[in-house]
């Protein structure tokens, strides 16, 4: 029987705060990315902080534990329905990153102009398609599209939770975090080798932030104004300590040394739980209007997350052919505001009129071959935020 000191949710419509802060998150890692998009050295982004820090990768962590907590949300919903639960998962992120990917290795080909030289990268491409890095020795090898190592974790929990899933049904959101937190602490402890990547990957600090966000989620109705105050008293202090640790923000250092991810784990994670724990409360007991364009830009995040590497190509191929013919080069706010423009304008077009038909037309084909029954629940006050 539900308790009687439970807090009541208010808001049966979707989470638009969560929505909202997946644009913000989009946008911090856009940030991030920004210098590279325009070819600056490394002694001219010494000269502009603004763009020499990397906290703008903070939005992969903000992810993390919104993809955790969205996760928990759909195995109430489901059950022990997980096929069901892997056909959305896989038709929401797969069909749109393998197009990129297909891109990207185009690309490479042609840069190269040589299959065979390509060919010898096969970590990469089997990192780009197959997600898991089964391949990889001495380190996690990123794919084509330089943001899919995220997705690579994002793989790895959604089949994690759907094997709980297909023995312990809604209980999984529940479970895994402390199957998860042991894998970490046990690898943390007694795994030292730097012959082989996988163990690191499975139960690497950076899954405890989709834990984080099941347990957010667990939690939702028992969360009340005193825990919304401290989480929102949190936040600078989590934020001043993860700007003081930017180094945390280079992605291929953390995934190979366990140390700097249980650093980040604690520190951005940390940022992040907070961030997300204070919107979804707000989102669900005291319920804001958000305008629209930010709406629009959460619902796009995913597109304007990973068209980044395009834009940048696209970005770089224009600059050479305007030197050509006037020897002219763009000015660096020139080529700043088009990178801006065409990653967010292109995010939200690209999600319009080919990411969203993509998913869609992969959710109709996988969901004819799984059970599509819903489990019945009592009232959660959120729609799946997907």
């Amino acid at each position: 029987m539900e308790s009687t000191k439970t807090i009541r949710i208010r808001n049966p419509g979707k989470l638009q705060g969560l929505q909202v802060l997946r644009g913000v998150a989009a946008s911090l890692v856009v940030w991030c990315h920004l210098k590279y998009a325009l070819g600056m050295s490394v002694s001219s982004i010494a000269n502009h902080p603004w763009l020499a820090t990397d906290i703008g990768a903070i939005g992969v962590d903000i992810f993390f534990v919104i993809s955790g907590y969205v996760i928990a949300l759909t195995a109430a919903r489901l059950g022990k329905n997980w096929q069901a639960f892997l056909a959305n998962r896989i038709s929401r992120i797969v069909p749109f990153y393998l197009l990129i990917s297909c891109f990207m290795l185009v690309r490479l080909v042609a840069l190269s102009g040589n299959l065979r030289v390509c060919l010898q990268d096969y970590r990469e491409i089997f990192n780009s398609f197959f997600f898991l890095p089964l391949l990889d020795r001495g380190g996690f090898t990123t794919p084509m599209c330089s943001n899919g190592w995220t997705l690579s974790f994002e793989f790895w929990f959604y089949l994690s939770f759907a094997i709980l899933m297909s023995q312990i049904g809604q209980r999984a959101g529940k479970a895994l975090p402390a199957v998860m937190a042991t894998g970490v602490a046990i690898t943390a402890i007694c795994y030292h080798s730097d012959n082989w990547f996988l163990p690191k990957f499975l139960f690497h600090p950076l899954t405890l932030e989709f834990c984080a966000g099941c347990l957010l989620y667990q939690l939702r109705n028992w969360m009340g104004l005193k825990m919304l105050v401290l989480l929102s008293l949190l936040l600078p202090a989590f934020l001043f300590w993860s700007n003081r640790e930017q180094s945390l923000g280079q992605h291929w250092q953390v995934l190979n040394q366990v140390s700097l991810g249980l650093l980040r784990a604690g520190l951005w994670g940390g940022f992040a739980v907070c961030l997300v724990g204070v919107v979804t409360q707000l989102d669900l007991k005291h319920p804001l209007n958000w305008p629209v364009v930010l709406l629009l830009v959460g619902d796009a995040s995913y597109s304007i997350y990973l068209i980044g590497p395009i834009v940048t190509t696209i970005i770089h191929g224009a600059t050479y052919v305007l030197h050509l013919p006037t020897g002219a080069t763009p000015t660096q706010v020139a080529r700043g505001i088009c990178f801006l423009a065409l990653d967010i304008g292109g995010g939200i077009l690209s999600w319009k009129y080919v990411e969203v038909p993509l998913t869609s037309r992969a959710k109709k084909l996988l969901t004819r071959y799984v059970p599509v029954e819903v489990v019945p629940q009592p009232q959660t006050g959120m729609a799946a935020a997907s």
